[in-house]
């Protein structure tokens, strides 16, 4: 089995047991077993601390040797991967809707219902729009942080996060790297700054056409109404960075900076 395989088997049991996708960490793990990397230097390549990728990766093997009947710890993942059992006992009995290994399609017994005739569903294609996104290329601990924003956002669904803190502890680097944990879920992920304090119909003319190519409304409030008929047809992750800048510094009666009194009504 190549590295194609193996993620999409796994994908395949991990969505069963968990009702989730295979999230970054996850498939990381798999990559680097496969390829006989050591915990540590797939916590090194991840930016993860030790301990928390092999809490991952027990987690992981505990599913697969639950959906296989058979034992499998990361010492043993690639050869049972490599033996024929894993096509002629084991692929059978976890595939409920079809998977393909090594060109095979493998399907479960036709059900005891004849089958709707309702179009299957498309799988959605992630659009992501990260503009001038920084490129975070170290990024050490955040893992409790990083947990409950996840949490926060894909189990309890809160529509509206705020990160504080002081400037250069790691905001930005937390928002981006959170999205690799969490990006399978969404439609769309929108990464904009608001550095030099656009103002809301700026920033509503910026996001309209990333949904549609037709021409945004004219006025701001028919503009506004469109972007949550977007935001209520998809499930869209937008991140705005450099918020601040919206706001007058230490000013509590007139907290917006002139010509961005309209995102209260935005937020």
């Amino acid at each position: 089995m190549d590295i194609k395989e193996i993620l999409k088997l796994a994908d395949a049991l991990i969505l069963a047991k968990t009702g989730k996708h295979l999230d970054y960490l996850q498939e990381a793990i798999l990559r680097g077993t496969v390829q006989g990397q050591t915990y540590k230097q797939i916590a090194e390549e991840t930016y993860m601390s030790e301990g928390h990728v092999k809490d991952v990766g027990s987690e992981l093997w505990k599913i697969f040797s639950e959906r296989l009947g058979i034992d499998i710890t990361k010492s043993n993942f690639r050869a049972i991967l490599n033996s024929d059992n894993i096509y002629n006992i084991y692929l059978p009995s976890i595939c409920r809707d079809g998977i393909t290994i090594n060109n095979i399609n493998i399907y479960p017994a036709a059900p005891a219902n004849p089958p709707s005739n309702t179009p299957q569903e498309t799988p959605k294609q992630l659009h992501l729009e990260l503009g001038d996104a920084p490129e975070i290329s170290n990024f050490y601990g955040r893992q409790l942080e990083l947990a409950t924003l996840q949490h926060w956002i894909t189990d309890v669904c809160c529509r509206l996060i705020t990160l504080l803190g002081i400037s250069g502890m790691g905001k930005t680097a937390l928002a981006i790297r959170l999205i690799e944990s969490i990006k399978s879920p969404f439609d769309y992920i929108i990464y904009r700054r608001l550095r030099f304090s656009p103002t809301l119909e700026a920033t509503l003319t910026n996001l309209l056409p990333i949904f549609s190519d037709k021409d945004p409304p004219q006025s701001q409030e028919a503009q506004l109404s469109q972007l949550l008929k977007y935001l209520r047809q998809y499930r869209c992750l937008i991140l705005f960075d450099d918020v601040q800048m919206l706001f007058n510094s230490q000013q509590i009666a007139q907290p917006y900076k002139s010509g961005c009194e309209n995102y209260q009504q935005f937020f």
